[in-house]
Order: structure tokens, then sequence, then C-alpha cells
């Protein structure tokens, strides 16, 4: 599963996540896992902040011609 989802973005997180348990500040992995997704949570929503406000002002295009091509 690791393997899968390893990328430079993401390797960050896994190596401040073992810090935490391994050192004592987090005692409990479900404690980890609460805060783990209360930091996802927040991401994606500044994200989708950032993205919306860079697309708010580009007017949507739309075709002439309404009329699907099947070909």
């Amino acid at each position: 599963l690791t393997s899968m989802i390893w990328n430079p973005e993401v390797c960050v997180w896994f190596f401040v996540g073992y810090v935490l348990v391994a050192y004592g500040v987090i005692t409990n992995t479900l404690a980890l896992a609460v805060v783990g997704a209360a930091i996802a949570v927040t991401l994606f929503f500044a994200e989708k902040r950032t993205i919306d406000l860079k697309n708010s002002g580009v007017a949507a295009a739309t075709p002439a011609n309404s009329e699907e091509d099947f070909f």
C-alpha cells in the first residue's frame, strides 16, 4: 500500500507521523489518525478554495453548436 501512494508530497507526512509516535508526543495511534485526518481535511479545503479563487475570474466558454458529434 505504501508503494502505491509514495511520492515526495506524501512522504513528509509519514515521517512526521513516525516522529510524533516514536518520541511520545502522541502516544495513541488513534489520536494520530484523528490529527492526520484533521490536517488532511484542512489542506483539502484550503487547496479547493485556492483553485476556486483562481477559476472565479475565468468565464466559461459555451460552444456555438450544442449538438454532440458522434463521429
